[in-house]
């Protein structure tokens, strides 16, 4: 935990006293820094470092005294100690030993700042983020180091704090991306309140404005900010104003963004042949965009009545996919290559129609999309929102999912397929069936499902939870902790205790389970609950392939209305709800009523076909190509 001093420290450099929670590090010796030390003084590191990081500072800042009288002249265990002594309140004291440092290694702080770029690059965020902060206080000129403090809070979900930490270092270096960086820190998977939810995104609006409004320039956006709005869709309302803006920024500030391959340049004629078609992603492996769209692209290739190519920005893909593109010499593979390159790769193939599966979730993708690589360039819905960017002509939804007022919602042209816009494989939800008790769950209450990710689970939503529980003394809602953020479910949870304890003692959260627990869990479900305003997806094809009801409450936007168009699809409206009253009505009739619940669960079951392996987007995508071709040709 970062004490009182480093609050003060910020308090200073902010100069407004809006100090940060102290947020929580592991502090660590580099490698490098070991092979420093001698056997003795080691080991006293190791001790003092496993006491700082238990809060016991004094106990630390004593071993870390005794090593030095080892080796007095030793600069690691001097900005060990200074770290410690200002954990234990010797601010005085820990100044002088951080100057100490600086004075015996000039550039320690690089160092230190180097080995949290290491930690943070193999997966060991918290140890990253102690070096980063050590760095910081070697040296407090430096915008970098505060920077990355910010780049590894986000990493391990922690924006509102990262948000601090940006702005700290667009004080010290108005660099264009710290600016950024700030803004988009400001936007969180997890927030305390449906007021902060309205706060956070109205102050994000402000601070595009202002961005907007100065002069930014940048060589490399990609890498200088590499950080995407991406929990901007979780709040639930219609971000096409302020994509459209983010990408203007982006373009003032980088006009090479908008780079054009020769082919696509005016009057140049397309090479004859097949048309040939690009789909374009780094999630083609086990992830939702892999889910929805796996299958789609391998039966493409397989018919061949497209020239279709796989593009990865990816180190992982789906092996059956990767296998049959490359049996075709159909996979270009731009894993860690930089964007002037994938750019320059990707126009060799004179591609007629580019789809990008997601767009938001990585940085390549998005800012390659400024790009006019294709003349058909198509966003899918692997992030379900609007791009904003200007080169992006179309956006693939489908009419079971989208309202009828939904074109104002994207700034590409809204195309409508009549099928689902994917190509799904049933899951396998067959296996033992596992007891309550081995699950962990109560044997007799009635079991109330929600296996969303916790930044689906917007305030809003809370509400829905209590009266569920409180009409249903006998009910227990199942939510899931974050694998990787285990600070959410602690906020979740903080948030639920404030606004409705009353029932915070039937609010189970579990850890992820695997396959054969969750499954079980959901047959023992009396019903799975989709969240507002950003449901379903992936969750959705599983929760269904289980044959357990999922009530849903379409929202305004796609990102909440993807359950029911599955339910469109099969022909099914049992679990659809209107409004508040009625969602929470059809939960409660399921949980109360085993019959009519059996028989729901039974016509899931039964009509399953009509949304899993179903190539209907295969031949509609096929069909629609061509026609999109020759309408931008005729343009």
């Amino acid at each position: 935990m970062l004490g009182r001093v480093f609050g003060r420290v910020l308090a200073q450099l902010l100069g407004d006293g809006a100090v940060p929670a102290p947020p929580q590090f592991v502090l660590s010796l580099p490698p490098d820094a070991v092979e420093r030390l001698d056997a003795g003084a080691r080991d006293m590191a190791r001790r003092a470092l496993l006491a700082h990081n238990l809060g016991k500072f004094g106990e630390s800042a004593a071993l870390l005294r005794s090593a030095l009288k080892r080796l007095a002249q030793n600069p690691d265990l001097l900005a060990l100690l200074g770290m410690s002594e200002l954990e234990a309140g010797r601010e005085p004291q820990a100044r002088d030993r951080l100057a100490e440092a600086r004075r015996l290694e000039p550039k320690i702080s690089r160092r230190y700042h180097d080995s949290g770029v290491r930690l943070y690059q193999a997966g060991e965020r918290e140890r990253a983020l102690g070096c980063f902060l050590l760095a910081s206080q070697l040296d407090q000129t430096e915008a970098a180091h505060f920077a990355a403090v910010g780049d590894a809070l986000v990493a391990l979900g922690r924006e509102a704090e990262a948000r601090t930490w940006y702005e700290l270092s667009a004080r010290l270096d108005m660099r264009p991306a710290y600016l950024i960086k700030s803004a988009l820190a400001g936007l969180r998977a997890v927030y305390g309140s449906a007021e902060q939810v309205r706060e956070a995104r109205a102050r994000y609006e402000r601070e595009l404005a202002k961005l907007d409004s100065i002069e930014l320039r940048m060589e490399h956006p990609e890498v200088e900010v590499s950080y995407l709005p991406f929990y901007l869709a979780y709040i639930g309302m219609n971000d096409r104003l302020l994509q459209e803006r983010l990408a203007r920024i982006y373009l003032k500030a980088c006009p090479g963004l908008a780079f054009s391959a020769p082919h696509c340049m005016p009057g140049r004629a397309r090479t004859p042949g097949p048309i040939r078609v690009g789909f374009a992603s780094a999630f083609f492996r086990r992830h939702s965009v892999g889910f929805y769209y796996n299958e789609l692209i391998r039966r493409l290739l397989e018919r061949g009545e497209l020239d279709v190519h796989l593009i990865s920005f990816g180190e992982v893909l789906d092996p059956e996919l990767l296998e049959l593109a490359a049996a075709r010499s159909r996979h270009l593979a731009l894993w860690q290559r930089e964007l002037g390159e994938c750019r320059a790769r990707m126009a060799k193939l004179e591609l007629d129609a580019l789809l990008y599966a997601d767009i938001g979730m990585h940085p390549i993708s998005y800012f390659l999309a400024f790009a006019r690589l294709a003349p058909v360039q198509i966003c899918m819905a692997g992030h379900p929102v609007t791009t904003g960017i200007p080169s992006v002509d179309y956006y693939l939804s489908s009419e079971l999912l989208e309202r009828p007022d939904a074109d104002a919602h994207y700034s590409e042209r809204l195309l409508r397929l009549r099928s689902l816009p994917l190509v799904i494989k049933r899951p396998d939800a067959t296996g033992p069936l596992l007891d309550r008790t081995t699950l962990g769950v109560s044997p007799d209450r009635h079991l109330y499902v929600c296996p969303m990710k916790l930044q689906k689970i917007h305030p809003e939503f809370d509400r829905a939870i209590a009266e569920i529980l409180r009409r249903d003394p006998e009910g227990e809602v199942v939510m899931f902790q974050d694998r990787d953020s285990p600070a959410w479910d602690l906020q979740v949870k903080k948030r639920i205790a404030a606004a409705f304890p009353d029932v915070l003692e039937r609010v189970n959260f579990m850890p992820w389970a695997n396959p054969q627990e969750f499954y079980s869990i959901l047959r023992h479900a009396a019903a799975a609950l989709d969240t507002f305003h950003f449901g379903g997806g992936v969750t959705a094809i599983i929760v269904l392939a289980a044959g357990c009801p999922f009530v849903t409450l379409p929202g305004r936007m796609l990102a909440g209305r993807g359950v029911q168009g599955f339910y469109r699809k099969m022909g099914l409206t049992d679990c659809i709800a209107t409004d508040f009253e009625d969602y929470v009505a059809k939960v409660l009739r399921l949980g109360r009523d085993a019959a009519f619940r059996d028989a729901v669960g039974a016509r899931i079951l039964e009509r399953g076909g009509a949304i899993y392996e179903n190539y209907e987007a295969a031949d509609e995508l096929t069909e629609l190509l061509p026609r999109l071709l020759a309408e931008r040709a005729a343009r």
